[in-house]
């Protein structure tokens, strides 16, 4: 149910804060409010509301933890930089990274070929490529702390499996 939630999230708020710094600028004999402009009213979006409001709305309506929850999430396993590409999974994660402040990122990889057996991607022509750059690309982010010190872990999914 969760997935791509994060990435349209995302493209949403990146189109807006695009209408909202760059239009503009292309006209700028046009007041934003006027009924001229071609974002009318874009002028009376608040970015921090409407971060807040994607937060809220994740907890609210997607979580939905008990009330005695300590600890909630989701798994997102659509985060593709192979499909999506690199710069697009990363500016997603740290969209994640900072509309979610207090979040921990864990990092589930596996062995590519075993992966590429898995109901999900044994249909797909070139899983095994896709998958190994999805691995090497998440590893790659965990070591480059671009998200914080001590926000990621990385799991072994052949060791975590044995021994949970």
């Amino acid at each position: 149910m969760y997935s791509k939630i994060t990435h349209n999230f995302y493209r949403i708020f990146r189109d807006i804060s695009n209408l909202i710094s760059e239009v503009p600028k292309l006209m700028p004999e046009v007041p934003v409010g006027s009924d001229l402009s071609p974002i009318q009213g874009i002028d009376l979006v608040n970015l921090p509301n409407m971060e807040d409001s994607i937060v809220n709305f994740f907890h609210d309506i997607i979580l939905q933890p008990e009330d005695d929850t300590i600890v909630s999430g989701w798994k997102e396993t659509m985060i593709n930089p192979a499909r999506d590409g690199a710069e697009f999974s990363t500016e997603v994660l740290l969209f994640m990274a900072r509309i979610f402040p207090d979040s921990k990122f864990i990092f589930n990889v596996r062995n590519p070929l075993d992966v590429s057996r898995s109901s999900f991607w044994k249909y797909s022509e070139d899983s095994i490529n896709e998958i190994t750059q999805c691995r090497d690309w998440l590893l790659g982010v965990a070591e480059s702390e671009l998200l914080g010190l001590n926000k990621v872990l990385v799991v072994d999914h052949d060791i975590w499996s044995g021994n949970p």
